[in-house]
C-alpha cells in the first residue's frame, strides 16, 4: 500500500511498503563468488543490499534501497559501508573480471563487446517510443 509522505520544503513523496525479504539468487550467486573480499558478514550483507538494491530498488539512492528491504539496518550504515569502509577494489574487479571469464557470453572477444545499460531508461516511455516506431 502506498502513502504520500508531505516533506518539509514542501515537495511530496509517495512511499510503499519494504518488499525485499530475501536476496535474489543473482546476488547470493555473487556473494558466494565476491563475499570473501569484505571481511565482516555486516560488509557481505551491504554488498548483497546494494547489489539488490540497484536491480530492484525504484530509486537507486542510499535511502531509496533501504526504504525496499524488509528487515535492514538504519541506512546510515550502507552509506557508511559505500563511502568510508576499506575493501580492495582491486581484488574485488580482477575477481569480477576472472568470474565473467566463465561465460561465454561475457567472454572477453577479439571482436570486442558493446555493454548497454539501459538502467536509467524510462521503460514506460520506451515501449511507447518502439510502440509508434
Amino acid at each position: 500500500m502506498a502513502k504520500v509522505a508531505r516533506l518539509s520544503w514542501g515537495w511530496t513523496e509517495t512511499t510503499s511498503m519494504p518488499t525485499i525479504v530475501d536476496f535474489p539468487t543473482t546476488v547470493q550467486e555473487a556473494l558466494a563468488v565476491f563475499g570473501d573480499v569484505f571481511d565482516t558478514e555486516a560488509a557481505r550483507r551491504h554488498f548483497a543490499e546494494y547489489l539488490t538494491g540497484l536491480m530492484v530498488a525504484e530509486r537507486k539512492t542510499v535511502s531509496g534501497i533501504n526504504r525496499e528491504f524488509v528487515l535492514t539496518t538504519d541506512q546510515s550504515c550502507l552509506n557508511r559501508w559505500l563511502t568510508e569502509v576499506q575493501w580492495d577494489v582491486k581484488t574485488l574487479n580482477d575477481r569480477r573480471l576472472a568470474w565473467l571469464q566463465q561465460a561465454p557470453q561475457t567472454r572477453y572477444s577479439v571482436r570486442g563487446v558493446i555493454a548497454i545499460d539501459n538502467t536509467l531508461v524510462d521503460h514506460a516511455l520506451l515501449l511507447v517510443v518502439i510502440h509508434k516506431a
